[in-house]
């Protein structure tokens, strides 16, 4: 998938491929999940009152 932004102040702040607290965090050896790989895409934009953005999602099938 690509996100790319079309319209409004946004900027790049971090991509990661985990989630910021591990997700069996807490959780007893039972109940524990594994995730196929995830990235985590974060923007930042500057302080306003009201923000008009646009972003385009395109998904594109990838033989493997």
């Amino acid at each position: 998938m690509r996100a790319e932004p079309l319209e409004g102040d946004l900027t790049l702040s971090e991509i990661l491929d985990r989630f910021p607290v591990d997700l069996n965090a807490g959780v007893p050896d039972a109940y524990r999940v594994t995730m196929p790989p995830q990235y985590h895409v974060y923007w930042r934009t500057d302080k306003k009152r009201r923000h008009r953005i646009t972003v385009r999602m395109t998904v594109t099938e990838v033989d493997e």
